[in-house]
């Protein structure tokens, strides 16, 4: 006949939730250390407070001999609870409730010059909370929601960097996150300016001088100086393709696509038109 396995003792008890209680305990300092550095999702906590219920619930029921009951009655009948589930119960639904209050969801909108209406539904923002940095998608709607950021920057300044093609900051990078954690972010079109600069010479090699040139279909024109070199400045981002003509006394002698750079120098061979 087989015998009952014989009852776990009070100091065994002890020992049991003692090791438990550390390995918790060491646990949720490393998660507190690395989470930031790491970037571990705060759903890890949960997963510390399983055991940590468990714990409490063996040591006050195994080793303390101690004694609850929850009871509780709705509508769909009754509920009656004791001895260590009340105990695991009441420490997780308090962790839970703990780290609730200690983080709060912060959305920010992201808008072009034309105001709140004027929705940007493209490209990305970071965070930077408190050394963490965090990087998000902007929405459909033009929104992007960083979840369980730390209470503690409830009120205080952050700084956020867009991500968005054509476009930069319109104000400052730092933001006070107010009280609503509701944050208008504007940006403006990015302005470019890139100078370009260059030498006319004719067949022969020679400069040519008072040659008249005219980029992107007029939107800048300048004329070579007496050594045959000119500078544009021109409101466009390195590597673009623009059309340039080039004129002598009224008559094109050069027409084709030229690619902005500041470097190295353009050298344009022309035919020079006949006196």
């Amino acid at each position: 006949m087989a015998s009952n396995p014989p009852k776990l003792s009070q100091l065994g008890w002890v020992y049991v939730t003692g090791a438990a209680f550390f390995v918790t305990f060491g646990a949720g300092i490393a998660f507190v250390l690395l989470a930031g550095r790491l970037s571990l999702p705060n759903a890890l906590y949960y997963l510390i407070l399983l055991p940590l219920g468990l714990g409490a619930a063996a040591f006050l029921f195994g080793a303390m001999r101690s004694h609850a009951k929850y009871t509780g009655k709705s509508s769909y009948g009754s509920l009656e609870l004791g001895g260590p589930v009340v105990a695991c119960a009441l420490v997780v639904l308090g962790g839970l409730m703990a780290n609730r209050a200690a983080s709060f969801s912060l959305t920010v909108r992201v808008h072009g010059p034309g105001g709140a209406a004027d929705l940007i539904r493209e490209g990305s923002l970071t965070v930077d909370l408190a050394g963490v940095r965090r990087t998000a998608s902007i929405g459909a709607n033009g929104e992007v929601v960083f979840a369980e950021v730390p209470a503690d920057l409830d009120g205080g300044t952050i700084r956020i960097i867009p991500e968005v093609p054509a476009f930069e900051l319109a104000n400052d990078a730092a933001v006070t996150i107010p009280e609503s954690h509701v944050i208008d972010l504007a940006l403006k079109r990015r302005t470019y300016t890139t100078t370009v600069r260059g030498v006319v010479l004719d067949q022969a090699g020679k400069t040519v001088r008072n040659a008249a040139l005219s980029f992107n279909g007029g939107a800048v024109s300048v004329t070579s100086d007496s050594a045959g070199h000119f500078v544009a400045v021109l409101p466009l981002q390195p590597g673009s393709v623009i059309p340039l003509t080039v004129s002598i006394r009224g008559h094109v002698v050069y027409d084709d696509n030229v690619t902005v750079a500041e470097s190295p120098p353009l050298r344009l061979k022309v035919r020079r038109p006949s006196p």
